[in-house]
């Protein structure tokens, strides 16, 4: 009897057992496992089986023939080709690998495949040392005789010179190889308190500090043992909430920073212990300071500048010019570079955040990874050798995604290529913003567990209730029948869909693309939404309802968003960046024809209204800058397509997620917490609901995301996600 669709026969022992290491993974080929920063990840079966055939061959070419020989039976009645290409996506969604740019499997087209990592040698392949062999092992030590000394013969010279040929030949070898990535080999939990803390951490070596919110929102400085355990409060602090930015061992002192909602904030130091009051630091505001090395003057950024001010609030004076908003500021162990963040002024889309450095007198200045790509770097900081930087980074510009980076600072001895951050953290555990322990040994970094609850109003008792499940999804959408809806997972930026009730769910994109915004169209058979691909921008995809490869509108690498539908399905409105939108678009889906609708410019978030006769879109985001108070009111527009003209319905402090009700009669926005309607005939504007604390909103790729249910209730995605210092023990190799 054939055997069934996709079964494959037994696999033969894997060639090289024992645990095998590439980048932040383990195969335990024992096991049948793979690991990712110790945790498991969901990998078996066939997948498993033509990973490890893989990496049994790093660098060469595994031929599809192969794998059908290794792997799969000679009598099998299946589609191998769809079998296989089958269990490599599976590999690459597990790797977070990314078929167009990959780091970990590369497709060789009518070929096979193969893998690119460095492989690290198996753990039981390294040759174990016998510890049996005492001293009463080793060779008798010779007497001295008082005979003739007899010469050694030419053949033992010959012998002599050849060992230490070898020897000196394998320690060249062991110099040139580089050594293997750090790696971290335990996670442990410090806090389990539950509340909101503020980045960054500081340590003195046996506490650190801390920022947060007690169960009764006061701000405190809060600080816990480097081993874990109480937090309790260092220092209350009236007013706004504070982080604290470093710690000085010469003065004993942190330095504090009061968080202002626009401008630069005030500078503090508090002496610790002892000490519950703190004092400012003369008059310096700033995004971001800290101790110099000796503790006897702050380095502190402001718009375009570094500076440089006194302990006691004197003799500030400036180091260097720079091209945006610098913070987070550290200097290496040695005193010859300092490095900080750098946020450009511009709010340009593809200008994000990222790491510089510099000479102490403000010399050579350049970023420090000029080529890193689409990520945003925050916060570094050295281990006390100097030997690693350590920093956190994020896909793409708000991700909540951060893990936890480590570069080693110089080449080594034959190396032909700098050292390249290698990433430690990573998983379901968002880590910002990590410091290293004052022994070098451990991390601290905050962590954050990411996940929402998806919550409805209900107007009969004015409460928010749990709305399907509780799922952690936002960008909800129905169809127009009411019986589907889709939305994407948060944090993963997965796209699904399913009945109301919850039931028939599909996946419809995986891992490394990230989805948002989709929209039913009004047939029900397609949906539209915004995709992001590694090294891409976000730009608007269309697939199937019933699953399929995604269609990719747009070539021209612009940044492009908020796709919606007309009435007939036929064209698609679409909008650009909220920073600089220079047009709202309108695609036609038959002749692939793009238009600008007339004086648009400026405007962004487009929706069309259910009967077609309308689009409304907001006034791009006026952002507050540190040399604004607040930013400029936002406006809902409305254009006739009749009489082909604008005309402004309202205004607000702030306004997001424009939705049109199901009978076209209002919009609904979110403005400063509070959900709101205008009616399009009067422009009459009233308040439907409020999310007060201690509801928050849980942001995800984009912004607080809030809809509309097919009845018109209010819904939106509360943070429920959970908040705490964990350390991480990191092997430096």
């Amino acid at each position: 009897m054939k055997e069934a669709v996709g079964s494959s026969k037994s696999p033969p022992p894997p060639a090289i057992p024992g645990i095998i290491r590439f980048g932040n993974f383990e195969v335990d080929t024992r096991a049948g496992e793979l690991h990712r920063n110790g945790i498991k990840l969901k990998l078996s079966g066939q997948p498993f089986d033509v990973l490890l055939a893989l990496i049994e061959k790093p660098g060469q070419v595994v031929t599809r023939e192969e794998l059908h020989e290794k792997l799969w039976s000679q009598d099998t009645f299946v589609d191998f080709e769809h079998g296989l290409n089958k269990a490599i996506n599976k590999v690459r969604e597990a790797l977070g690998d990314d078929a167009d740019n990959p780091r970990f499997i590369e497709t060789l087209p009518r070929r096979g495949y193969r893998f690119l990592a460095p492989i690290v040698a198996p753990i039981s392949a390294v040759p174990a040392v016998d510890k049996s062999l005492g001293e009463e092992a080793q060779p008798a030590r010779a007497e001295p005789t008082t005979g003739e000394i007899k010469p050694r013969s030419r053949t033992g010279l010959w012998m002599s010179a050849g060992a230490i040929a070898i020897l000196v030949i394998a320690a060249l070898v062991i110099a040139a190889s580089p050594p293997g990535p750090p790696r971290v080999l335990r996670y442990t939990q410090l806090t389990h308190d539950g509340l909101n803390k503020f980045n960054p951490l500081v340590t003195d070596g046996s506490r650190i500090y801390f920022g947060e919110q007690d169960s009764q929102k006061h701000n405190i400085i809060a600080q816990v043992s480097v081993s874990g355990g109480q937090v309790s409060t260092l220092a209350a602090i009236s007013g706004n909430p504070v982080s604290v930015l470093d710690y000085s061992p010469a003065r004993s002192e942190l330095l504090l920073e009061l968080t202002q909602t626009s401008a630069d904030s005030p500078v503090w130091a508090l002496t610790v212990p002892g000490s519950s009051t703190p004092r400012r630091i003369g008059n310096i505001a700033t995004g971001g300071s800290s101790w110099s090395g000796d503790g006897q003057s702050v380095i502190y950024g402001k718009l375009n500048e570094l500076d440089i001010i006194k302990a006691d609030g004197s003799d500030p004076r400036k180091i260097a010019t720079v091209p945006g908003f610098p913070g987070f500021l550290h200097g290496s162990p040695d005193g010859k570079t300092w490095r900080f963040t750098l946020e450009y002024s511009d709010l340009s889309p593809n200008k994000r955040p990222s790491l510089w450095e510099m000479a102490p007198d403000g010399s050579n200045l350049h970023p420090l990874f000029p080529n890193w790509g689409d990520r945003s770097d925050y916060f570094g900081s050295w281990t006390p050798d100097g030997r690693y930087f350590i920093f956190g980074s994020s896909p793409g510009p708000i991700s909540p995604r951060g893990s936890i980076f480590a570069i080693r600072e110089k080449k080594r001895w034959f190396e032909r290529h700098a050292p390249q951050p290698v990433e430690l953290a990573a998983g379901p555990l968002t880590f910002a913003v990590p410091i290293v322990s004052r022994d070098g040994k451990q991390i601290f970094a905050m962590a954050n567990l990411d996940r929402g609850e998806l919550l409805r109003y209900n107007p009969r008792n004015r409460s928010w209730d749990s709305y399907l499940s509780g799922i952690s999804a936002a960008d909800l959408d129905f169809s127009k029948d009411g019986k589907w809806v889709t939305y994407v997972l948060v944090p993963e930026g997965t796209l699904w869909r399913s009945r109301v009730d919850g039931s028939e769910r599909l996946q419809l994109t995986i891992s490394p693309m990230r989805a948002g915004m989709p929209r039913w169209s009004p047939d029900g058979k397609t949906i539209a939404f915004n995709g992001l691909k590694p090294k891409g921008v976000w730009t608007i995809y269309t697939i199937a309802a019933d699953g399929g490869e995604a269609d990719l509108l747009f070539n021209d690498k612009k940044l492009y968003g908020d796709p919606n539908w007309s009435s007939d399905g036929s064209r698609l409105v679409y909008g650009e960046s909220a920073l600089e939108p220079k047009a709202i678009h309108i695609f036609d889906l038959q002749s692939r024809h793009v238009s600008d609708l007339p004086g648009s410019g400026g405007l962004f978030s487009p929706r069309w209204s259910p009967d077609g006769r309308f689009i409304v879109a907001l006034t791009s985001a006026n952002l507050a800058t540190r040399s604004q108070s607040r930013p400029l009111p936002t406006r809902l527009m409305r254009f006739d397509l009749d009489t082909q003209k604008w005309r402004e319905v309202c205004e607000s402090e702030s306004m997001a997620y424009p939705s049109f009700s199901r009978n076209g009669k209002y919009v609904y926005f979110l403005a400063s917490g509070k959900f709101s309607r205008v009616e399009l005939n009067s422009n009459n504007v009233e308040q439907v609901a409020t999310i007060d604390p201690p509801l928050t909103m849980k942001a995800d790729d984009f912004f607080t995301w809030t809809g509309l249910t097919p009845d018109d209730s209010p819904i939106f995605l509360r943070d429920a996600s959970t908040q705490e210092i964990y350390a991480l023990d990191v092997d430096f190799p």
